[in-house]
């Protein structure tokens, strides 16, 4: 549908006002202009499809199995994000830092992250809570731009006389 609310339909001359209408009245418009217009003798039954273009993304890096922007259309929660990146890795953080994109102010100009209550713009999000779907609060809805980043977790190193000396990544508990 383009901005002015119009589709373009190859066998009809002039473009289709589509705005307001709901996908079975538009499917319904399209016939009566077809039989209307001579490319048919009888009315025919039209399907319409909704299809949203993916328009908004996100980023997401870190200790992810496959790092890369996400582009979505509607809503992309954290635990989506994750979910589409493959994952993180075995020295993924237990946490999860979402990064909000910058606002722009009326004159199209950034504005700072922070805001009157010392906001930074970053929150802090559990990864194990996201899993075990205890805070569905804290699944947050992501924003076009937002960074979703996952940091690596902190290293022990275990060596000496033990079975399996290494590093070994420190989990929550």
């Amino acid at each position: 549908v383009d901005a002015d609310g119009t589709i373009s339909f190859p066998p009809l001359e002039k473009p289709v006002k589509v705005a307001g209408l709901a996908i079975r009245e538009v499917g319904t418009l399209l016939s009566n202009r077809l039989f209307h217009e001579s490319w048919m003798t009888v009315h025919a039954k039209v399907n319409v499809e909704l299809e949203q273009t993916p328009n908004k993304r996100v980023l997401v890096n870190g200790q992810v199995r496959q790092p890369a922007e996400v582009k979505f259309a509607g809503e992309l929660t954290v635990l989506d994000a994750l979910i589409q990146s493959g994952w993180t890795t075995e020295d993924a953080s237990d946490r999860v830092m979402v990064i909000r994109a910058s606002a722009r102010g009326t004159d199209g100009a950034l504005l700072p992250l922070t805001d009157k209550t010392g906001d930074t713009g970053v929150i802090e999000v559990s990864l194990h809570d996201l899993q075990n779907g205890q805070s569905p609060d804290k699944n947050l809805m992501l924003q076009d731009g937002d960074r979703v980043f996952v940091p690596k977790a902190a290293q022990v190193y275990i060596d000496g006389y033990v079975n399996r000396p290494g590093a070994y990544s420190v989990t929550a508990g």
